[in-house]
């Protein structure tokens, strides 16, 4: 992660995926995880596999047999169970270029500034006067992340508004059903789902350059 956040590379190119890591866990750990490793585990509770989906990033596996690619939304499988087939390796992941017009957001509610999310956002948005596609990625929802398709289909033709936004966000509803813990119960992540994905977006229209 520490050479995420260092890569002058990423930050050029996503810089949100490096600001990202700048915040996993301690020094201790940035010093030693890897994106590959964030992202293998799949447990619900990780940084960067929402983030990669909203992105639409590529997992690039290989294997004795070959190679093979698999869309980051289709790699995440369960708790601790990911697309990997046995003898086959997670070994670079690609993720496209921000377009001019397109910009990405994340925000988390968590326990504290190093701990796990109580639930996370995750977004990638275009602008074009109104927004004409957006991505919006949910954590901690669910046992993987998870797309809001109602909330994607309420944005597009929309203005870039605040308005506009909540309106949208509004949209994540009973469909949603989180688990119960001693961090939250499901109605309260339900409810701060709307708030991070709210707070998302906006942070991707102005990081778009759609403000």
């Amino acid at each position: 992660y520490d050479e995420i956040d260092h890569s002058r590379d990423v930050r050029a190119g996503h810089d949100i995926v490096a600001r990202v890591a700048a915040h996993i866990e301690d020094q201790q750990i940035r010093n030693r995880g890897t994106i590959g490793g964030n992202c293998c585990l799949s447990d619900p509770t990780n940084n960067l596999p929402p983030l990669l989906v909203a992105l639409d990033a590529t997992m690039n596996i290989r294997s004795a047999g070959g190679s093979r690619q698999v869309a980051a939304e289709d790699f995440f499988k369960g708790y601790f169970l990911t697309a990997l087939e046995p003898g086959e390796l997670l070994t670079s992941i690609t993720i496209p270029p921000l377009r001019s017009g397109v910009g990405a957001g994340y925000v988390s509610v968590a326990v504290a500034a190093d701990s796990k999310a109580i639930v996370r956002a995750a977004v990638r948005v275009e602008v074009k006067g109104v927004i004409v596609e957006a991505r919006v990625v949910l954590a901690r929802v669910a046992s993987v992340p998870v797309r809001h398709r109602g909330m994607e289909d309420a944005l597009r033709g929309a203005p870039p508004t605040a308005e506009s936004v909540r309106a949208a966000a509004a949209t994540i509803g009973d469909e949603v059903e989180p688990i119960s813990d001693s961090h939250g119960s499901s109605q309260y992540r339900r409810e701060m789902a709307r708030v991070v994905a709210q707070r998302a977006v906006l942070e991707a229209i102005a990081e778009g350059g759609g403000k």
